[in-house]
């Protein structure tokens, strides 16, 4: 669901209706939150990204603006959020994920 929603809103012809935003932005946000947890369990809590994140954290997805390009700029940043924090764990993940039993 994590790669759906951020091709859905980050695809080059992406089209978003106003009542796709808040479903998108509680998802989002979920998910930025637990990849912060894991990002900071990895050692990386100075790393942009992670910074990044948890500033965009702190608002709750109920706080949408009212007016739809402001919401629609906030779920855009929200996905960019989780794709750089994605892009941070898979440069490097931790060495257990590779050690043999």
């Amino acid at each position: 669901m994590a790669y759906e929603d951020l091709d859905a809103v980050l695809a080059e012809h992406a089209v978003l209706c106003a009542w796709d935003l808040g479903p998108l932005a509680r998802r989002l946000t979920g998910l930025l939150r637990r990849l912060v947890d894991i990002a900071v369990r990895q050692g990386h809590e100075t790393a942009a990204p992670v910074t990044r994140s948890r500033r965009l954290c702190t608002c709750t997805p109920e706080e949408l603006p009212d007016c739809f390009v402001q919401a629609l700029a906030r779920v855009r940043l929200l996905a960019l959020a989780t794709s750089d924090l994605l892009d941070l764990l898979l440069e490097d993940p931790p060495c257990t994920l590779f050690a043999l039993p």
